[in-house]
């Protein structure tokens, strides 16, 4: 499915965008909130326009899975 979304994507482009999800998902967690519109202001800039959103909501699942993992023994159930 990602692949009929972004296409052909080069491996420096991929490796950029895995690495900006994984530092805005920091700051997300460290900060509380601003990781998400970051990754969308540096995905605008190497994306098409008609994929940002798609693209960036399964980034975004992926980093809330992450922290949701990490977080799931101080749950107070």
């Amino acid at each position: 499915m990602i692949e009929l979304l972004l296409g052909p994507l080069s491996p420096g482009l991929w490796l950029g965008l895995v690495l900006t999800a994984a530092f805005t998902s920091m700051m997300t967690a460290a900060l509380g909130a601003g990781g998400g519109v970051m990754l969308l202001a540096v995905m605008a800039q190497v994306l098409p326009p008609q994929v940002i959103i798609p693209v960036h909501g399964i980034v975004q699942m992926g980093s809330n899975l992450g922290r949701a993992i990490m977080a799931w023994r101080h749950i107070d159930w």
